[in-house]
């Protein structure tokens, strides 16, 4: 993804969710933007067995593609991280979006540029199940109680949370690797602090990504993918902080956990 969108994505995606960032709304459906009431347009609506899809002319081919590859891989990814779906998870296809797209934590709704999603560098298969997971991952962490989706969602550090949607949607690509390698050489990786935090920073939104990517990587590979749906369950069933949540899960401190990581760098690298 562009980086830059998504961090902007990710900070106004809690403010649209309160309706600090109000959204203008369309005839069919409300979608989140400048000029969304353009009166040439005109909202068609499908349904598969799990999303509910809106568009206007001209996109009816890319949301049944978009909409495919969320149908061909919601199993395994809802498996992943323990998630039921109780209802169909609305998908709006909008060219009004400045940013890429975004998943909405409390609205459970995704939305999608339709130009952007298919620049040839992305792919939209990753970026559709990018913002899947992220959709998944809200819900695995809802504990029902008032806000507790949101607060719960909040309470995830930025690296984890992209690089779930990161681990579950695509590779570890040779670029990945040559940008961790770079950082590991030059003795400038990110701090704890920074790495949980990136998004808000927004400085080195690149390196955050790829460094969440890496780590969460690590965690479930060599502890076992199993872990994913462990620790998800422990930080939405007790009143804990999520680095409390993967102590309990992995039987060690997140810093050492971390400390490991940076090792394992140490040892590929130089």
């Amino acid at each position: 993804m562009k980086h830059h969108r998504r961090i902007l994505s990710s900070l106004c995606t809690l403010a649209i969710s309160f309706g600090i960032c109000q959204p203008v709304l369309a005839a069919k459906p409300p979608i989140v933007g400048p000029g969304a009431n353009h009166p040439e347009r005109h909202w068609q609506t499908f349904e598969t067995e799990h999303f509910q899809v809106h568009y206007y002319q001209g996109f009816e081919e890319f949301s049944r593609y978009a909409v495919g590859i969320a149908e061909e891989n919601i199993a395994h990814l809802s498996q992943d991280l323990g998630v039921t779906l109780t209802q169909k998870i609305p998908l709006i296809i909008t060219e009004d979006e400045f940013w890429n797209g975004y998943a909405e934590p409390l609205r459970t709704r995704i939305v999608l540029d339709p130009r952007f999603s298919l620049e040839p560098t992305i792919g939209l298969p990753r970026f559709m199940l990018h913002e899947l997971t992220h959709i998944l991952n809200f819900l695995a962490v809802d504990n029902h109680a008032p806000f507790g989706r949101l607060s719960k969602a909040a309470g995830l550090p930025s690296w984890f949370a992209e690089g779930l949607a990161q681990y579950e949607a695509e590779y570890w690509a040779p670029e990945m690797d040559r940008l961790l390698r770079l950082h590991a050489l030059n003795h400038s990786l990110l701090t704890p602090a920074e790495r949980n935090a990136f998004i808000l920073l927004g400085q080195r939104g690149a390196d955050g990504y790829n460094e969440g990517y890496a780590m969460v990587k690590y965690f479930f590979d060599t502890y076992g993918h199993d872990k994913v749906k462990v620790l998800l369950d422990i930080y939405r069933e007790q009143a804990i902080s999520f680095e409390q949540a993967i102590h309990l899960t992995f039987g060690k401190p997140y810093l050492q956990l971390e400390a490991e990581w940076r090792d394992l760098l140490e040892q590929r690298y130089f």
